[in-house]
């Protein structure tokens, strides 16, 4: 992954001011100023960006060819790698928010699901759902409402 880079502010790509200019902007400053609010969930866990995309023409390349839109947002796959054109992909905000390191993983059926994916699926009250989990009643248990 790549290491932090100098300003570009100098350069001339005519993406100043988009909205996927502002998106690579707030990627780097997670990733390498430690002064950003973000920076303890991404640099400071290592999370860095490709060599690649240090230069801003070449991650609006990457985007324009894999479905980049103004309704997504840029996700990375695997929530522990970099961003790189093999970890990253352009969802919308419900597979965004299936994808945070902070999601409770509910294991059914021999499947994984985030706790909201799975009250989705299943058509559960969310806040019951997660209040008996915490409580420790199984998903089993949880799913079958015999308890309250």
């Amino acid at each position: 992954m790549g290491a932090p880079c100098g300003n570009h502010n100098h350069l001339k790509h005519g993406g100043t001011g988009t909205r996927l200019y502002t998106i690579w902007k707030s990627m780097r400053q997670r990733c390498y100023n430690p002064k950003n609010q973000k920076f303890k969930q991404y640099g400071a866990r290592g999370i860095l960006i490709c060599n690649d995309w240090s230069d801003f023409v070449a991650f609006r390349e990457w985007a324009t060819q894999h479905g980049y839109g103004d309704d997504l947002s840029i996700d990375r796959i695997d929530v522990n790698k970099g961003y790189s054109p093999s970890n990253c992909r352009w969802v919308d905000s419900l597979v965004q928010a299936n994808n945070k390191t902070s999601n409770k993983i509910i294991h059914y059926d021999g499947e994984a699901y985030t706790m909201a994916e799975f009250c989705r699926k299943e058509r559960l009250n969310y806040k019951r759902f997660a209040k008996r989990i915490k409580e420790g009643v199984s998903v089993d248990r949880a799913l079958r409402g015999d308890i309250d």
